[in-house]
Parts: C-alpha cells; structure tokens; sequence
C-alpha cells in the first residue's frame, strides 16, 4: 500500500512540474517578406536593438520606435490587425526591424498573437526570448516568423 502512496504522490508531484513549466508560447515560421538583407556592418545595430526589447514592447499599441534606436537598425511597432472569426477576434502586433534613413527597409519582421496568456515572469521572458529569437531568425532567412500561444 505504501508503495502505491509513493507512486501516486510521484506522479502527481511529476504532473505539477510538467505543468509549472509548460510553454506559453512557440514560434511559427511564416512566408517570405518583401526585406532587405542586413548589410554585415549593421549587425552589431540588430543585436543591440533586439537585445534592449523588454516584454511589454511586444504588446505596444502605438506605432513607434519600440527601441528607441541610436544606430542604423530600429525595432518599429507598425500597428496591430485582427485575426480570427468573428466571435473570436484577436490582436497580432506587427514588429519589424528596419533600416534607419530616408529610405528605411525591412530586414526582420515578426508578428506576436495577443491571445499568450503569460502571467508570471518566467513566462514572460520566455515569451520575449522568443521574440528575440524569432528576429534572428527573421534576419537570416527572410521570413516573417510569429510568436502564437501553444
């Protein structure tokens, strides 16, 4: 009897850590976007502004320049649209790392769905690592990449 006591606390205490521990989020490679590639002496510009994206950043209604950028590369909130039926309508904000100057390209582009419900703050770096992730990713393949709930 005592076994099958220690076998269930086992289980049960292995179901809690499986669900602390459940990602809120997962990434989604996209298609292709109309971009530029990134010119090798801006990467160091990329790296510094992706890295100074903070998890509210991602959730930013106002079309700005998240970042706050000093370089050649800026992170730029582009606005949100709707997705979804009609009855389950949710928001997908449009990110999109560009070039600085008069004639400004995209070179990563990045969507993040609304719908990730990240409470804590491990869930919320594990939504911004995604981000950041995703950029990268962005960057080097030229895809549009998002960041949807799991």
């Amino acid at each position: 009897m005592k076994q099958i006591i220690r076998l269930v606390t086992a289980l049960l205490l292995l179901s809690l850590i499986g669900i602390a521990y459940a990602q809120v989020a997962k990434l989604e490679e996209g298609k292709k976007f109309k971009g530029v590639e990134l010119p090798e002496k801006f990467l160091a510009d990329f790296n510094t502004e992706v890295d100074k994206l903070q998890y509210a950043d991602l959730f930013r209604s106002k079309k700005d320049d998240i970042t706050h950028s000093t370089g050649q590369i800026r992170i730029d909130q582009q606005g949100s649209f709707s997705r979804g039926e009609k009855k389950k309508k949710f928001k997908v904000y449009n990110l999109q790392a560009q070039t600085n100057g008069k004639s400004s390209k995209t070179v990563a582009h990045v969507e993040v769905y609304d719908t990730i419900d990240a409470k804590t703050t491990a869930q919320q770096n594990e939504v911004l690592a995604l981000a950041k992730d995703a950029f990268r990713k962005s960057k080097d393949s030229g895809k549009l990449y998002q960041v949807v709930p799991n």
